[in-house]
């Protein structure tokens, strides 16, 4: 047992992946099969790509402990994963939330939310996602 590891892997219904908790970063294909049903395309509030051209990021970054499950991912555009990714401070979008219970909200640098396009716009938000 000295060279091995343990990995949880929690499955629902006929053996779809959801949890793969600690043991890798990689999403799975079943994984990201169930993150396209749910999310259907980017996130982020306003964007349409199609779930195929997104990638599967991690709210709670792996290297923070964050585990690869469904409840900790989100499908991103590129352009909008950068975002959330960026090293500068004054740029980067913060996600908070559980997208499997509907609580998922996007933040600006200054902490505020960026708004659901359903709601009223606001100016800030359209030069937000008109700069990304």
């Amino acid at each position: 047992m000295c060279d091995c590891d343990i990995a949880r892997v929690v499955l629902q219904g006929e053996s779809r992946v959801l949890d793969l908790g600690r043991t890798t970063q990689v999403v799975p294909r079943e994984l990201r099969n169930a993150l396209q049903v749910r999310d259907g395309g980017c996130a982020f509030p306003g964007c349409g790509p199609k779930a195929r051209w997104c990638h599967a990021h991690h709210i709670v970054h792996w290297v923070d402990k964050g585990p690869t499950a469904i409840h900790n991912l989100v499908l991103l555009c590129p352009r909008h994963h950068r975002l959330v990714q960026s090293t500068d401070a004054t740029r980067r979008i913060t996600v908070r939330g559980n997208p499997h219970d509907g609580t998922l909200t996007f933040h600006r640098p200054d902490g505020t939310r960026i708004r659901p396009w359903t709601e009223k716009l606001l100016a800030d938000d359209l030069d937000l996602a008109a700069a990304a």
